[in-house]
């Protein structure tokens, strides 16, 4: 009776948990998404202010470094939103999915009385529970590195039109 005691008990743990997973899923997908999109923006925004300064350059150079940094910076926030935050993302629904066929297999170890499915639901909700969860050091140093670029390149722009 132990047995389905406990197996009950991580049914409604397993339960909790994909709960969990999902809002937090959505709750870094939509402050993931917004920030990147906030750096992307304001790195248009910089480019767009130092063409409005076009006839004022004096450093041709220095624009041309600045503006092409902002580019390359909204470039690699766009693929940090394609291809980098939707593999980031896919762990969370891959666990999603993973807890989902815990609890089925938890929940027809119950409905059947079946002490071999329940001891299989146990061993994968430990084993799971036991697994290293990380986001990519990208994922936490892209955001930092694109601020840096848009502070330079800034720094560039404004230096062109500044005469020495």
């Amino acid at each position: 009776m132990e047995l389905f005691e406990k197996t009950h008990k991580y049914l409604g743990v397993t339960i909790e948990m994909r709960h969990d997973f999902l809002i937090q899923a959505r709750k870094s997908a939509d402050q993931g998404l917004s920030f990147i999109g906030q750096i992307i923006t304001v790195s248009g925004l910089i480019a767009g202010f130092g063409f409005t300064a076009a006839e004022h350059i004096r450093y041709e150079y220095f624009f041309a470094v600045g503006e092409l940094l902002l580019f390359l910076n909204i470039c690699v926030g766009l693929y940090f939103i394609k291809k980098l935050w939707y593999e980031e993302f896919d762990v969370f629904k891959s666990d999603i999915r993973m807890m989902a066929l815990i609890a089925e297999t938890l929940r027809v170890a119950l409905e059947k009385r079946d002490e071999s499915k329940a001891k299989e639901g146990i061993w994968k909700l430990e084993e799971f529970a036991q697994q290293e969860r990380n986001v990519s050091n990208l994922f936490k140093l892209l955001p930092t590195i694109m601020i840096i670029l848009i502070l330079f390149a800034g720094f560039l722009i404004a230096s062109s039109v500044i005469r020495i």
